[in-house]
């Protein structure tokens, strides 16, 4: 855990956290639209998924063939998508 975080930052981590921890997936376990249409008219390469919760984004690009590093604020929504990439056999970072 990083230390030294702001009053709002702890309450962020602690409000996707909790967001995240809830059976089943926030905003479901495929790509937002927008972002799956955007990934088809671009090369795969190298993608960073800032923000990417369960992984839902992220694991869907790893699956269209990009390298992924994602990051979230939420412990919780890191687990969530780790397991997604299992489950769907792919690697993300």
């Amino acid at each position: 855990m990083v230390r030294n975080l702001s009053f709002t930052q702890k309450m962020m981590i602690k409000k996707w956290n909790e967001r995240y921890q809830e059976v089943g997936f926030a905003y479901g376990a495929g790509p937002n639209l927008f972002f799956e249409r955007w990934l088809k008219t671009a090369i795969p390469g190298q993608i960073l998924m800032p923000a990417d919760g369960e992984g839902r984004n992220g694991v869907y690009a790893a699956k269209q063939g990009w390298q992924v590093t994602s990051c979230d604020l939420s412990q919780a929504g890191r687990t969530k998508a780790l397991q997604l990439a299992q489950d769907r056999k792919v690697s993300i970072n």
